[in-house]
C-alpha cells in the first residue's frame, strides 16, 4: 500500500492584504509517496486566494492539516489525483521490474 504525505516546506505571506495582517498567499512543498522502504516525491506550488475577514486565521494559529487542506483545494481534486497517480506509477515501476532509475531527493541529514 502506498502512503501519500503532503509536506509543507514554505509559506509566502503578505504583510497586509485587504486590511488583514500576515496573509498566506503561496504554499510550496512536495507530495511524497512511500511503499515499503521506497519513497518518491513531486514538488508543488499552490497559490491561495485572499481570505474573507471573518474566515481569516492568524498566521501563528495555522495548523499543518489546515494548510494541507488549503493546498488541495487550491490545486483542485484533478491535480491532486494526477500528482498521486504519477507517484504511484513511479513507485510501481521501480518496485516491479527492479531496474534502477535515477531519482533525486534531499540529503539524508536535512
Amino acid at each position: 500500500m502506498i502512503i501519500y504525505t503532503w509536506k509543507i516546506e514554505e509559506l509566502e505571506w503578505m504583510h497586509r492584504a485587504s486590511g488583514l495582517a500576515k496573509v498566506v498567499s503561496t504554499v510550496k512543498g512536495r507530495c511524497e509517496a512511500t511503499q515499503d522502504d521506497h519513497t518518491c516525491w513531486i514538488p508543488f506550488t499552490a497559490s491561495l486566494a485572499a481570505p474573507e475577514a471573518d474566515s481569516m486565521v492568524a498566521y501563528d494559529d495555522l495548523t499543518k492539516s489546515q494548510v494541507e487542506g488549503w493546498v488541495k483545494t487550491a490545486l483542485g481534486a484533478e491535480k491532486v489525483k494526477s500528482i498521486e497517480d504519477s507517484l504511484a506509477t513511479l513507485i510501481e515501476e521501480d518496485l516491479e521490474d527492479g531496474i534502477p532509475r535515477k531519482h533525486t531527493s534531499p540529503a539524508p541529514w536535512s
